[in-house]
This record gives C-alpha cells, structure tokens and sequence, in this order.
C-alpha cells in the first residue's frame, strides 16, 4: 500500500469556505485541485495544498470534528488489514462514497482518521473544479 497524500483539516462555516480557499490559494502558491459538495452530509469539502477545507453548518460538522487527517491510499483493502495488524480499530466503512471508497480508523494513540481511495471516474464526475456554474 502506498500512502498518496495527507491531509490536515480545516473546519469552517459555508460562508467562509470561498475566502478560505482563496486565503490558502495565495499562501500556499496551489490552486484548489478537487472541491464536492455531499449533499447528504450537509458538507463541501475543498482540497488546497495539505489542506482539505471542510465546511458546513455546526449540526453537519459536529460527528466530523474528531476526524483530525485524511490520507489518501492507492489501495484501501491493503491499508486495513495493515491498520488491524498495527492495533488500529476501524470504526466506519470501508464504504462507497461519491469520490471512491472510505473508512475511519482509531489509531493506538487515540487519533480519529478518515483513509480514502479516491477513484478517478468517480473524482471527475463529482469534482467542481473548473465546471461553469449551471
């Protein structure tokens, strides 16, 4: 299994989520590569540099708040049995989500992670990078 990138969180509201991304644009010289909208969960979710920007309203944000990273996998079967023999407790999926796939894994220490293995048909028909509004 290879690990493709980390992510640090940023919680925010919608209302900031525009300023963020441009805010993070310019300090980090990185354009926002992926940006999704699940409705489902009330969240938009925004990727600029190491940085995946959450956002959405208290009640949406609050069962994601305790997720502190995602790590992007190229495979997420390889990831969990490596996590469940390294003592990790996965506490959510593997699942189906409109980018890919996910799961959320307690790590020995206490940390709460979010892995992903993003599919690329699934990321281009869900990605609003660079689509004209309708």
């Amino acid at each position: 299994m290879d690990i493709l990138r980390v992510l640090a969180r940023v919680y925010l509201t919608h209302e900031q989520l525009e300023t963020s991304i441009s805010f993070y644009e310019g300090l980090l010289k990185q354009s926002c590569r992926i940006r999704f909208v699940f409705a489902d969960m009330g969240i938009e979710v925004a990727a600029v540099g190491p940085l995946l920007l959450v956002a959405g309203t208290e009640t949406a944000l609050e069962p994601l708040r305790a997720i502190s990273m995602t790590i992007g996998v190229d495979s997420l079967d390889e990831c969990q049995h490596i996590l469940l023999k390294e003592g990790a407790i996965i506490t959510d999926g593997p699942q189906l989500v409109p980018t890919g796939l996910n799961m959320h894994a307690r790590h020995p220490d206490g940390t709460l992670v979010e892995y992903v293995q993003l599919i690329p048909d699934r990321v281009a028909a869900a990605n609003l990078v660079g689509r004209k509004p309708a």
